[in-house]
């Protein structure tokens, strides 16, 4: 699974941590005050790079997290806000939603069957 972590800064340990502990790609980037990054996250995520978005809203700006949220609902991308972005924060809301779609494991079943 592919991850968007997106807070008031950079994230590399969430990254690393969602990496080992379960296994999610993830990419965090910032977006407050920087327009040309959150249209650049906008246009990821309508590209569809992301499985699901997870938005530190407690660091986002209101316009920010009603932007990605939009993107993400037209994109058809799970997105939970994750409070500040801790990971404990992160993991609850991975587990309470852990029966979405959007987290089912992906097949990996060989078409040369």
């Amino acid at each position: 699974r592919r991850a968007l972590f997106v807070g008031n800064r950079g994230a590399p340990e969430i990254e690393a941590l969602l990496a080992e502990r379960l296994g999610l790609r993830c990419e965090s980037v910032a977006t407050a005050s920087h327009p040309r990054r959150r249209q650049s996250v906008h246009s990821r995520i309508l590209r569809g790079t992301y499985d699901l978005v997870l938005i530190a809203h407690g660091f986002t700006g209101h316009a920010d997290t009603e932007q990605l949220g939009a993107a993400c609902r037209q994109a058809g991308v799970p997105f939970w806000m994750v409070d500040k972005g801790r990971f404990a924060r992160i993991v609850d809301v991975l587990w309470t939603h852990r029966h979405h779609p959007g987290l089912a494991p992906r097949s990996t079943s060989d078409s040369a069957a």
